[in-house]
């Protein structure tokens, strides 16, 4: 899986829960970056897979 495939499914599921389950997803502020690298290195693998 491409990382653009993987983004498309987030996308497409971020816009379900938004629109389709009128969720709404809280976010918030990742001073540290430790959340962000987090993800980003779950990322990574799925495009080098």
């Amino acid at each position: 899986m491409t990382i653009e495939q993987r983004l498309e499914q987030v996308e497409q599921a971020l816009e379900e829960k938004f629109t389709t389950e009128e969720e709404h997803p809280v976010f918030w502020y990742d001073a540290d970056g430790e959340f962000a690298e987090y993800v980003k290195g779950q990322l990574t693998c799925y495009a080098e897979a």
